[in-house]
């Protein structure tokens, strides 16, 4: 639970990116970098930790910890060098360093020592931790960025617990190794779970579309202040947060329409929030987009962990996260580029996300 609440940590800037936007106007084309670029670096990072893991190289508690003092480092950086954009965007690299490497290991560890169905449930509560710690990132970085932006990576220091607890908690599971009698090679690891990593890369995509903008959209348009749309945000996790506690009983009433189920609540959520003039709406349509959010992590992630042999379960889920970073850092640009064709419209992101 504690190396869960830790993976959606680069939320915390989240809330500010308009004020960083007016400190650095000259940047405004590549504000967002500040939340998509920690997803770009996580990409290599989670592919490593992988393999690492299970090639035996290093323990999933050594991967945790290394990627959590990492993550910490690279998080607080920002608050002594917040002079520069080009230094903050290398401090934000270093943290996406630590988050990949850190991020595979708490889903690995569960598909390897839970059997069978107890998987998905505990899966389930993996994901309710996540979004409970992305409430947390979300909230207190929003409120540190109204009093100062510099102070919102001061949040990364909740990263330093958390790695405490990892040191003394974090089981490791036996190294799980499949060989063919005949053959004495490993099991390949299989072409379906580049199926299920696509599809994650679309919704993760469609779900930075609104980190990347509600900060501007609330802010540009009076609706409230950066603490404001931190608490959209925190109300998108608590909405993940509850999604992801249902998912197990909607994954027994649904089954194979599960994801379906999980992309029709962001397109309804993304549509309210079009038509909202307050803060009201915009905090309904939140919390509808973050219970599809939270039904799709587990379910995704567990039909892809078990599509390939134990011995390449956190390879597939590091490849599965990779995909999401692809899509996390491409969202805001996908969202640029197609605006080029149309009137401007701060919410044009909405109703992209709603297509998607």
């Amino acid at each position: 639970i504690a190396l869960a609440a830790m993976c959606m940590s680069q939320g915390a800037v989240s809330p500010g990116l308009a004020r960083f936007a007016e400190i650095w106007p000259q940047y405004n084309a590549h504000i967002a970098l500040i939340n998509t670029l920690p997803s770009l670096i996580a990409i290599p990072a989670s592919l490593l930790s992988g393999r690492l893991a299970d090639k035996g190289i290093l323990t999933y508690k050594q991967l945790a910890i290394i990627g959590m003092i990492i993550a910490t480092v690279g998080g607080v950086a920002p608050m002594v060098l917040f002079g520069s954009f080009p230094v903050l965007l290398i401090c934000r690299a270093c943290f996406g360093m630590g988050l990949g490497l850190f991020q595979p290991v708490a889903n690995s560890v569960i598909l390897l020592i839970v059997p069978g169905e107890r998987a998905r449930h505990y899966m389930s509560i993996s994901s309710a931790a996540s979004n409970m710690g992305g409430i947390l990132f979300q909230t207190v970085g929003g409120l540190l960025c109204d009093v100062s932006p510099r102070l919102s990576f001061a949040t990364y220091f909740i990263c330093g617990i958390s790695a405490l607890v990892i040191l003394f908690c974090l089981p490791n599971p036996p190294r799980a190794v499949s060989l063919p009698k005949h053959t004495g090679k490993a099991e390949p690891m299989g072409y379906r779970v580049f199926g299920w990593a696509t599809l994650n890369l679309f919704f993760s995509g469609c779900f930075f579309i609104m980190t990347n903008i509600i900060s501007m959209v609330v802010i540009n348009n009076d609706l409230g202040t950066a603490a404001d749309a931190a608490l959209a945000l925190s109300l998108f996790t608590l909405g993940g947060f509850a999604g992801s506690v249902l998912s197990s009983h909607v994954f027994r009433l649904l089954r194979v329409f599960t994801l379906t189920f999980a992309c029709l609540l962001p397109a309804a959520g993304y549509t309210i929030m079009i038509f909202s003039n307050s803060m009201l709406p915009i905090y309904i349509g939140a919390f509808i987009f973050g219970i599809g959010f939270g039904c799709w992590n587990p379910t995704l992630q567990t039909f892809g962990g078990r599509s390939v042999p134990a011995s390449c379960t956190s390879t597939a889920l590091s490849l599965i996260m990779c995909f999401a970073g692809v899509g996390n850092f491409l969202s805001a640009y996908f969202v640029n580029f197609l605006s080029q064709f149309f009137p401007p419209w701060d919410r044009f992101g909405f109703a992209v996300g709603v297509t998607i």
